[in-house]
């Protein structure tokens, strides 16, 4: 259960409370109420966390998930605005068991079943993944088996469940998440821990736990953290937007191009932006008008305290032909993922011209203009990949017919 802006929204395994409700629903004191047109079919609801004013919710998905006419397979998690409920980033996840949120960095916590890779997030995803309102991020591999608890205790995540490694490492069903790494809280302590409380100042445990030293059983624990000094809780992101959109390419139209920038710490003390031209900003989510063409480096620095980190991003600038940016760009294809290694992936979208990739071709551009590789697509998939491994690392540009997208080899 959770509410969600003065109702009460809950979610399990009910068929219906009154006609066409299925599995979500939810209460303001006099009566039920139907919250979307959209029916979730052999779907348990686990999980439900607000994030960024809009209501998460995940579970079991048990068979397919109909939205209306359309059908979306294993979708997993999804976020309603009291308007509509969307899927999240492309997330395919068999099971959602438990959410939390990093209220000082923004960030949503989600632990489950990825059953395939985020297109934004090449690696397995295995048992949890970070949610930034835009990108999905790998958590080192995160956990080898289930989680069934997540917690913020002193501005770091812990995760509880059934799992004896975390990010490789050796731990006990139980394990923290400092900035970009794992750790184990006790390695004289074996067992399967699952809900947690912060109480008093302390992060209490329950599950079934046993002493390696004296073999002593216990069922509920307590672990006492003192306050961070290494500054790890900050972990600041930037993005480049577009209408709200997230962008890294984008094109100069009667002289000039406005980019909206973005960083997920809203509660640091200052922010210090040099958007790579000499033009700098001091407010956390500015906006920055471009003149010349090239390739950007963009560099926030956040200040809490006596912490200090930095967060870059890299934008392309090309020059436009004097239309919108949109007439401009008509997307017709994604590149995923991005960064990547050896393989990158062209699919076609829902908005592109119907039609398949088969006999088009494709050129992949580096940054001073040279054709490096061209290659003619096959076969009748909306999805191809492309080989990529002979390529050096850095910064390159797919063309297919009129559009144009940006890459990074790594």
């Amino acid at each position: 259960m959770k509410t969600y802006n003065s109702k009460l929204y809950f979610g399990g395994p009910f068929s219906q409370l009154i006609p066409e409700i299925y599995s979500v629903t939810c209460w303001d004191g006099n009566s039920y109420e139907r919250i979307f047109e959209r029916s979730f079919w052999g779907y348990t609801i686990m999980a439900m966390e607000v994030f960024n004013n809009e209501l998460y919710f995940g579970g079991h998905t048990l068979g397919i998930v109909k939205f209306g006419g359309d059908t979306i397979d294993y979708a997993g998690i999804y976020k309603y605005d009291e308007t509509d409920c969307y899927d999240v980033g492309q997330a395919n996840m068999l099971t959602v068991r438990t959410m939390t949120v990093d209220t000082f960095n923004n960030f949503l916590y989600v632990a489950g079943d990825f059953v395939a890779n985020v297109p934004s997030c090449p690696n397995n995803l295995y048992k949890i993944a970070k949610w930034d309102g835009y990108k999905w991020y790998n958590l080192l591999g995160g956990t080898n088996d289930g989680i069934g608890g997540l917690k913020m205790y002193r501005g770091e995540l812990y995760a509880a469940g059934g799992f004896t490694l975390a990010g490789g490492k050796s731990c006990s069903g139980i394990a923290r998440w400092i900035g970009n790494e794992w750790f184990p809280l006790d390695t004289n302590v074996t067992g399967e821990a699952y809900p947690m409380e912060v109480f008093d100042d302390e992060l209490y445990v329950g599950g079934l736990f046993v002493n390696t030293q004296t073999t002593d059983t216990f069922y509920l624990g307590r672990w006492y953290m003192p306050p961070d000094t290494t500054c790890n809780y900050l972990q600041p992101i930037v993005h480049s937007l577009e209408n709200g959109a997230l962008q890294d390419t984008f094109y100069i139209i009667n002289d000039t191009v406005t980019v909206q920038f973005y960083n997920n710490n809203a509660y640091v003390d200052s922010w210090s932006w040099n958007f790579g031209d000499l033009g700098t900003a001091n407010t956390k989510d500015p906006n920055h008008i471009y003149t010349d063409t090239g390739i950007y480096n963009v560099e926030l620095i956040v200040t809490h305290g006596s912490c200090v980190d930095t967060a870059n991003t890299t934008l392309t600038v090309l020059l436009g032909t004097g239309m919108g940016n949109n007439e401009i760009k008509e997307i017709g294809f994604k590149l995923y993922p991005n960064p990547t290694t050896n393989t990158l992936f062209v699919e076609m979208t829902p908005k592109s011209p119907k039609g398949d990739l088969k006999n088009k071709n494709l050129q992949i551009i580096d940054i001073k203009g040279k054709v490096v590789l061209s290659t003619s697509l096959r076969g009748q998939s909306p999805k191809q990949s492309v080989d990529i491994s002979d390529l050096p690392n850095g910064v390159y540009f797919v063309k297919i017919g009129k559009q144009t997208e940006r890459f990074v080899k790594e």
